[in-house]
């Protein structure tokens, strides 16, 4: 898990991705790759624009 600055807080971050229908987690992953921000704009970008077969290779994401 990575330490993030929000603010002038520090906070845990992590990314997580849920099913709309029932809440089901099918993501979690440690917003490490820099600036969480980023990584959330990257999957927010990749939700709206891929296929959720596209978005499952990509993130390797298993149901």
């Amino acid at each position: 898990m990575v330490r993030a600055v929000w603010g002038d807080v520090e906070v845990d971050a992590d990314l997580v991705i849920r099913r709309r229908a029932g809440g089901v987690e099918v993501l979690r992953t440690a917003a490490d790759v820099g600036d969480p921000h980023v990584l959330l704009d990257t999957v927010c970008r990749d939700l709206e624009t891929k296929t959720v077969e596209e978005f499952i290779r990509e993130w390797r994401v298993l149901d």
